[in-house]
């Protein structure tokens, strides 16, 4: 038994093997925003324990076409990571050559949690201008807004902008009532079905 204990002791403290949480824009968990589509997200664990030398990469993922912030993830990570170390998380998003965020602090990770490791990250955008024009901040109520009731019977017209404005969707569209339509699910479309005279004749909905 003495023997079994002094061997543990010796070893480095081992860790979960994963860390998940969520990348979120100012780190406000209730502030929303459309991410470009054609951006990758990629999300490190390096060691940096060592303040004199470069970081050591310990793992990297990457999504592509990650729809919207707040974003979830989960990393999968070596189960042999030492307690005495220092390591930390970044996360970078970008379309082709053009960052877009990226987290403005040092995130250490607790490698003395329970498995899993809960670990959120803050992201800032990096400039505005570098920003598509297409992504826009909405609220949190808008962002998880799915179907709009209180567009039936107003203008077609009118429910296409004011979709488009509430929700930074661009694929928001009328089209006639009973028509046939495709039933492929994209949760970035919104169809709008009008009566022969234009007005909403049913509930709009993601679809």
């Amino acid at each position: 038994m003495f023997q079994l204990i002094l061997l543990t002791c010796l070893f480095p403290l081992c860790i979960g093997n994963s860390i998940h949480g969520q990348i979120l824009l100012d780190g406000d968990a209730n502030k929303s925003v459309r991410v470009s589509s054609g951006s990758t997200t990629t999300i490190s664990l390096q060691d940096t324990s060592l303040a004199d030398a470069g970081a050591v990469m310990i793992k990297q993922m990457q999504v592509e076409n990650v729809f919207a912030l707040p974003f979830a993830f989960e990393m999968e990570i070596p189960d042999d990571l030492s307690s005495h170390n220092t390591y930390t998380l970044s996360v970078r998003i970008t379309k082709g050559v053009n960052l877009l965020y990226i987290n403005d602090q040092q995130i250490r990770v607790n490698v003395n949690s329970k498995n899993p490791i809960t670990q959120d990250i803050p992201v800032v955008r990096v400039s505005q201008d570098e920003i598509n024009a297409a992504e826009k901040v909405i609220s949190n109520d808008d962002a998880k807004q799915t179907s709009w009731p209180e567009m039936v019977g107003k203008e077609g017209s009118y429910a296409v902008q004011y979709i488009k404005e509430k929700t930074g969707l661009t694929n928001v569209f009328t089209i006639r009532q009973n028509s046939a339509m495709t039933m492929d699910y994209r949760q970035d479309r919104v169809r709008i079905p009008v009566d022969d005279n234009g007005i909403v004749s049913a509930t709009p909905i993601i679809a």
